[in-house]
């Protein structure tokens, strides 16, 4: 599963990759409290006033009940599956930060499930479109393979930002940090894993 996503600078200004931070866990039916003041990669820590934060959490397991939960007050941008072997389900909402920026974001339920794993990864945004923050988008599925392959996107607005996401499912083994070759890589272990990139 990819997904493809483009950013519009407000201004017509830079957009800036503030940081960002990927979490694997394993299955569980309690709510998920990932804490985001220690995001990597970018130029701060936490996000601040007017920045966008985009989660993109995934879960996967052997069937149709594979659920990726929602991250509670962020807005759903997709819904979306796919399914081999083994299913995976992932969920991209994003929030556009008030005065008080969160310190922490929370998936409801976790993965309701105690034996399918979950995974997040989360990107942090400053210089984004405040009434409209995505340019234009792409999502796509795939099989047979554990690893993303975002498909081509045309950017409407200069300066757009391309955001790439993809999340995998499997039984015990998943690529590694190496095989992936990015930074943000999320793997949860359980009796059915799950990545997200």
């Amino acid at each position: 599963m990819n997904i493809l996503k483009l950013l519009s600078g407000s201004y017509g200004g830079e957009i800036i990759f503030v940081g960002g931070k990927s979490v694997g866990f394993a299955g569980t039916t309690s709510n998920m409290v990932i804490p985001i003041t220690d995001l990597t990669g970018g130029i701060d820590t936490q996000p601040s006033q007017g920045d966008i934060v985009i989660v993109f959490n995934s879960s996967g397991g052997a069937d149709e009940s594979v659920i990726a939960n929602t991250v509670i007050g962020y807005t759903l941008a997709w819904d979306l599956a796919s399914t081999d072997t083994y299913r995976v389900k992932a969920k991209m909402q994003y929030a556009i930060m008030g005065s008080t920026p969160d310190t922490s974001i929370t998936i409801a339920g976790g993965t309701s499930s105690i034996i399918n794993a979950g995974a997040c990864s989360i990107a942090v945004f400053r210089g984004i479109d405040q009434v409209s923050p995505f340019d234009n988008s792409i999502t796509d599925g795939g099989i047979n393979s554990g690893r993303p392959n975002p498909p081509a996107i045309t950017p409407v607005t200069q300066g757009s930002y391309i955001v790439c996401m993809g999340a995998a499912a499997n039984q015990y083994t998943l690529l590694t940090n190496s095989e992936y070759d990015i930074d943000f890589l999320a793997k949860g272990d359980d009796l059915y894993d799950c990545a997200t990139a």
